[in-house]
């Protein structure tokens, strides 16, 4: 199984109002793209969009960091890009990253990761999507990390 793990570093940036799903979406997609999935789990955001019948998808996620600070902490996001069949979407192209931002806001923190995924979408007619997180309280993260926490959340089973 091919995945590419986005591992994500972040400056802080100015403190801003908390979005919602709907807003953070309107502010990081591309209106000419249509959005295929939406997920809010547990305060958390994501969104894949399509431009057309391109084979490049804008990946987005929005990850609640407020248990972990800077400097020593870290994050890996795992997208799992699926169709039909349960066979994956991935290919080998590097993702064209377009955002990545820690964002404290109001005592609470997020991770913001916006990026551009090639997929082989062939003659996939659906598209499963969920994505695997791993947050540690130390820098790297490892197998005896301490206040580890890994969960999956599955996104959307969508027409393409």
């Amino acid at each position: 199984m091919r995945r590419y793990l986005v591992l994500l570093c972040f400056a802080a940036t100015q403190a801003r109002a908390v979005p919602t799903l709907e807003s953070w979406i309107a502010a990081n997609a591309d209106p000419a793209e249509a959005i295929l999935c939406r997920k809010e789990a547990n305060g958390e955001y994501f969104f894949i969009a399509r431009a057309g019948d391109s084979d490049r998808l804008r990946l987005g996620s929005r990850v609640d960091l407020s248990a972990y600070r800077p400097p020593n902490f870290s994050i890996s996001i795992a997208w799992r890009l699926r169709n039909e069949d349960d066979r994956s979407l991935a290919t080998n192209i590097k993702p064209t990253v377009l955002k990545q931002d820690y964002l404290p806001v109001a005592g609470e923190a997020h991770a913001e990761s916006v990026h551009y995924q090639t997929v082989n979408i062939g003659w996939s007619k659906r598209l499963r999507v969920s994505v695997a997180i791993e947050k540690c309280a130390e820098h790297p993260c490892t197998e005896k990390s301490v206040s580890t926490m890994r969960y999956t959340v599955h996104i959307c089973d969508a027409p393409l």
